[in-house]
């Protein structure tokens, strides 16, 4: 738990890279603005506290679709 914006990004920094996802519980706090405390160059996936387990099947994992890698389009036989 943290008491504002400052030290949200303060203790989100130390992660770094290693942030991979992050939960909010607050109230009239969209997800959409606890992305904005993120450290640049990382892109965890931000949720409502307790909805991680099951996120969408399209939810970025890495800031990347989750299908990236695991398909290989090829040009078809005219």
């Amino acid at each position: 738990a943290v008491a504002d914006a400052a030290t949200a990004q303060a203790r989100l920094a130390a992660l770094g890279p290693h942030l991979k996802a992050l939960g909010v519980c607050t109230e009239g706090l969209s997800p959409l603005v606890a992305l904005a405390w993120v450290p640049a160059g990382t892109a965890p996936r931000v949720s409502p506290f307790g909805a991680m387990q099951t996120p969408p099947f399209d939810a970025l994992a890495d800031g990347r679709p989750p299908w990236e890698g695991l398909l290989r389009f090829v040009d078809a036989p005219r």
